[in-house]
């Protein structure tokens, strides 16, 4: 079998078509904003995974569970843990609530 490599716009449209994926993407919205923080974050001030885990106590694997999604597989991540790879960054962790609709 020859693999041959879909352009990525390609295989969204051909995933999206399917019933239902497009909620399950559009659910994950949240989620995939905040892994894109934080790897922007950390690339943003030159560290590696392995020098984010260092400051963190933890292991590379698990900054990369982290940085990877948490999905239906993993757990989602603790505040606290959120706040040490904050902390981890020289940064604070921030949190906001954005209203849905106009309260009249």
């Amino acid at each position: 079998m020859n693999y041959k490599p879909v352009p990525h716009k390609n295989f969204e449209k051909q995933a999206f078509a399917i019933p239902g994926i497009l909620d399950g993407y559009n659910d994950l919205e949240e989620e995939f904003i905040l892994i894109a923080e934080l790897i922007k974050a950390r690339k943003t001030i030159g560290k590696s995974q392995t020098e984010i885990a260092k400051q963190m106590h933890t292991s590379q694997s698990a900054i990369a569970r982290l940085e990877g999604g948490f999905g239906q597989k993993y757990h989602s991540p603790t505040l606290d843990t959120l706040k040490r790879y904050a902390q981890a960054l020289g940064c604070k962790l921030s949190i906001k609530l954005i209203p849905l609709h106009k309260h009249i």
